[in-house]
């Protein structure tokens, strides 16, 4: 099987300079895609850093409301806890 565009009759130095150019196309996609991966990993650094934050900042917020309930409730549990621990599997529906 001859690639696209060459001649009908392949001499040894055009078969290698066919295996050649495919080879350097090989190398270019693999640099390409290397590239693509650095550069979505360098985009996901920050979001992941982001993410960390939002997490940390509702997990706090989430207890300076329980403290400001077991306040307002003379420091017993209020009847309805907050949703976030209202059930067991709340976990599973906040996510």
């Amino acid at each position: 099987m001859r690639a696209p565009g060459t001649p009908a009759t392949i001499t040894p130095m055009d078969e290698r300079e066919i295996h050649v150019r495919l080879r350097v196309e090989e190398i270019r996609e693999e640099f390409a895609l290397r590239d693509a991966e650095q550069r979505m990993a360098r985009e996901a650094r920050p979001m992941e850093r982001k993410l960390k934050e939002l997490e940390e900042h509702e997990m706090a917020a989430e207890q300076e409301i329980a403290r400001e309930w077991r306040h307002e409730h003379w420091g017993r549990e209020p009847e309805r806890p907050p949703a976030w621990e209202a059930t067991p599997d709340a976990e599973v529906k906040r996510r």
